[in-house]
């Protein structure tokens, strides 16, 4: 006989501690560091491709050059079609961007290169972005993660009810901010590499929380002479092992991205795990207590 833990008695419990130190984190991130860090992608800046006449250089060769004069810049390798060649994106963040801003990088970035390879330098093309540009591309990222909220409701509305609908909605919501407080305590650069986490995260947090509410449908057509309540603890309960052993399993292989890696692909495994932390016990704590809350009032 399988052990039936009363989850639901710890649900409040836990939604308020963890709502509590997402205030806390969200209050920290706007009044300590006065906002989130955007990286290059969500914030002004200068780009310039170039070709270098000499094969084999690597990222961070040109990110060693450039650290010590330009505090912000991101280098990305290009494929180039010649061999002996090596071609790369660099893109230098800066809160005033002209075109004599733009200018003095590229005549920057041309002479330390040449002074470093002794070979010579082409530029591809070269370009700024204003800071309205990327505005934009925040407000674009914002309505990108709503409107996979959107598509979600409908989705479980239509397999489920909307108690689960809005039960799942509220419980991603959850995790979500808990990230956002995550990413501005701890100064973590917000670029697409940590929108594409936050999006994994939501996908990853649903697929724990569908799987409960499936069991929770069954149990409910199974279990006519049980109570809603008791239904959704022995609905977990059964799911436990499988929730716990995947969400370790997940994370173990996150985990040693962390370790093995740097850059933005160190800062999206981050930020991953804690997702994965962060969305298995809202599938188990508070999304299925919601849906307690909500069942009998919501159909």
């Amino acid at each position: 006989m399988q052990r039936v833990i009363n989850f639901s008695k710890y649900g409040s419990n836990v939604l308020i501690v963890s709502v509590i130190l997402t205030l806390i984190g969200l209050i920290y991130t706007f009044f300590y560091h006065g906002g989130y860090n955007w990286g290059i992608d969500f914030s002004s800046r200068v780009n310039i491709n170039l070709s270098i006449e000499k094969s084999d250089i690597k990222e961070n060769e040109i990110k060693r050059i450039f650290s010590p004069i330009y505090k912000t810049l991101d280098v990305k390798s290009i494929f180039s079609p010649d061999e002996n060649k090596s071609e790369f994106s660099i893109m230098v963040k800066s809160d005033i961007i002209d075109y004599a801003f733009k200018t003095e990088v590229q005549k920057t970035i041309m002479d330390e290169l040449k002074k470093t390879f002794n070979a010579n330098i082409e530029v591809l093309d070269s370009y700024f972005i204003d800071s309205s540009f990327s505005s934009t591309l925040r407000i674009k990222s914002v309505f990108l993660v709503l409107g996979t909220f959107t598509l979600i409701l409908i989705y479980i509305a239509l397999r489920f009810k909307l108690s689960y609908a809005i039960a799942s909605i509220l419980s991603i919501f959850h995790d979500i901010f808990f990230i956002v407080a995550f990413l501005g305590v701890f100064r973590i650069e917000i670029n697409s590499y940590i929108i594409v986490a936050i999006l994994t995260i939501i996908g990853y947090s649903l697929n724990d929380t569908i799987i409960i509410f499936d069991r929770i449908r069954d149990n409910v057509k199974r279990l006519t002479d049980n109570t809603f309540l008791n239904i959704l603890n022995i609905s977990i309960s059964q799911t436990l092992s499988r929730t716990v052993l995947t969400s370790v399993t997940t994370f173990v292989a996150v985990f040693s991205i962390y370790v093995f890696t740097e850059g933005s692909i160190k800062d999206f495994s981050l930020v991953f795990m804690v997702g994965v932390i962060v969305g298995t016990y809202s599938s188990v704590f508070i999304a299925s207590p919601i849906l307690l809350k909500l069942y009998k009032k919501i159909k």
